[in-house]
C-alpha cells in the first residue's frame, strides 16, 4: 500500500535540512534550465512579459535562468536554506505558505513554479492563488508520474509521494478549475538537474524534447481567463 502522502509542517521540516545536490550553475542544470526556456518561448509572448514571480524557487536555478529573458523576478518559498543560496537579491525572495500568498491580484505578468505542486497538501488551492496573483500568464511543470523513474522516486521516497498522482490530464483537471486557459500541455525532457549523470547528458539531449508519456515531467502552459492588460 503506498503511504499517505507527508504534510506542509513535513515538507517545511525536510527542506530546512536538504538543498539541492548541484548549484545552479553546473553544466547538466544549466543545460535542463535552457531546454524548458526555449520550450516556453515557443509559446510565451516574451516581450510581454515584464516581471514574474517563481513559487517554490528554491536555490534559484530557476530564477537564475528565467532572469535573462524576464528583467523582474521574485521568488519564494518554504525554506529559509534553500533561499539562503538563490542568486536573486536578498529583497526579492519571500519565506511563505503557497496557500496565502503575500501579493494582490494580478501583481505579476507571469506565475510560475518548477516540480513544485506534487510537494503540497492542496495544489488546487495553490494554483488558484497563483492563477490570482498572475495578471496574463502560468506555467506549471510537475514531475510525469508516467516515467518509470518518477513513478520510482513517488513511491519509495516520503517527500516525493504527491508524483504519483501527476500526469497532464491531472494538471489540465487543475488548470480548469483555477479557471485558467490552456495554452499548451504536454510531457517534456529527460534530464534530471539533481541527478543525471554528466556522461550520459550528451546523448539525453539529442532525444526530442517533447514527446508522448515517456518524459519526466509534464508541463501546462496557461492564460488567466480574464487577461489583464
Amino acid at each position: 500500500m503506498i503511504k499517505k502522502e507527508i504534510t506542509l509542517s513535513d515538507q517545511k521540516q525536510y527542506w530546512e535540512h536538504h538543498k539541492n545536490r548541484r548549484s545552479f550553475d553546473h553544466t547538466v542544470v544549466s543545460l535542463f534550465s535552457r531546454q524548458r526556456i526555449d520550450f516556453l518561448k515557443r509559446y510565451l509572448d516574451t516581450a510581454e512579459i515584464i516581471s514574474a514571480f517563481d513559487y517554490g524557487c528554491g536555490d534559484g536555478f530557476s530564477c537564475y535562468y528565467m532572469n535573462e529573458f524576464i528583467p523582474h523576478i521574485e521568488g519564494g518559498d518554504v525554506s529559509e536554506l534553500m533561499l539562503s543560496n538563490n542568486p536573486l537579491a536578498k529583497n526579492l525572495l519571500h519565506v511563505l505558505d503557497g496557500e496565502h500568498l503575500p501579493f494582490s491580484d494580478n501583481s505579476f505578468d507571469m506565475v510560475y513554479c518548477w516540480e513544485v505542486l506534487h510537494h503540497v497538501e492542496h495544489p488546487n488551492i495553490v494554483l488558484k492563488e497563483i492563477a490570482r496573483v498572475a495578471s496574463r500568464y502560468v506555467v506549471v511543470f510537475e514531475p510525469n508520474s508516467y516515467n518509470l523513474a518518477q513513478f520510482l522516486f513517488g513511491f519509495f521516497r516520503k517527500e516525493e509521494r504527491g508524483t504519483l498522482r501527476f500526469n497532464v490530464r491531472y494538471l489540465k483537471r487543475l488548470a480548469r478549475l483555477s479557471d485558467l486557459q490552456i495554452i499548451h500541455s504536454s510531457n517534456v525532457g529527460w534530464i534530471f538537474p539533481n541527478v543525471t549523470p554528466t556522461w550520459i547528458v550528451p546523448i539525453l539531449e539529442k532525444l526530442p524534447y517533447e514527446f508522448p508519456f515517456l518524459p519526466i515531467s509534464c508541463c501546462l502552459i496557461a492564460q488567466k481567463a480574464k487577461v489583464i492588460r
